[in-house]
């Protein structure tokens, strides 16, 4: 573990997207940043969660080809209603400023609640809904979060990746 490693950003509705998280994104960037960051995250990482645009938003750019919605006022209300269900799954509040770590209790603990329905009233409107239903339902095969044992693991260094412009959408190959 490197405990000089800067915290991971994430804001509010992008605690529930790494849970599903399969290798799919809006664009080849997104998605090689948001696996990356998941890769991170799941070797202990701390996150720090942000109002507003985040390190998975970071690839997100106007000229990237994709409608960059990390301002919109629906995207962070999707962000305050993943905090108070994610919250109240963990038995504590979120918010902005707060750390947490996806350690094997609490990814056990979110993906049992994104499972069950509790976390979904974050997820409306969200165009990743139906692919993150079905991953649940295939009790999350495929999705690479995956929480380190206790102990000493990788650096967590957080490094930038490279970023292209190609597309990678809900609509893309699955």
């Amino acid at each position: 573990m490197n405990p000089s490693a800067p915290a991971i950003a994430l804001r509010g509705h992008h605690l529930l997207c790494v849970l599903t998280f399969c290798g799919h994104g809006y664009t080849p960037a997104f998605t090689a940043n948001m696996a990356h960051i998941v890769a991170v995250l799941g070797s202990g990482a701390t996150v720090r969660i942000v109002a507003g645009a985040d390190a998975l938003c970071a690839p997100l750019t106007p000229d990237c080809g994709v409608e960059v919605h990390c301002a919109r006022a629906d995207v962070a209300a999707r962000d305050r209603r993943a905090l108070a269900v994610a919250g109240a799954a963990l038995g504590r509040r979120l918010k902005a400023g707060d750390s947490l770590r996806f350690d094997a209790a609490t990814l056990a603990t979110l993906r049992a609640a994104f499972a069950d329905g509790r976390l979904r009233a974050a997820c409306t409107a969200c165009p990743w809904a139906d692919f993150c239903t079905a991953t649940a339902a295939a009790g999350f095969a495929g999705a690479r979060l995956r929480a380190e044992p206790d102990g000493d693991g990788p650096d967590k260094t957080v490094h930038e990746p490279t970023y292209s412009l190609e597309h990678d959408t809900p609509d893309a190959d699955s």
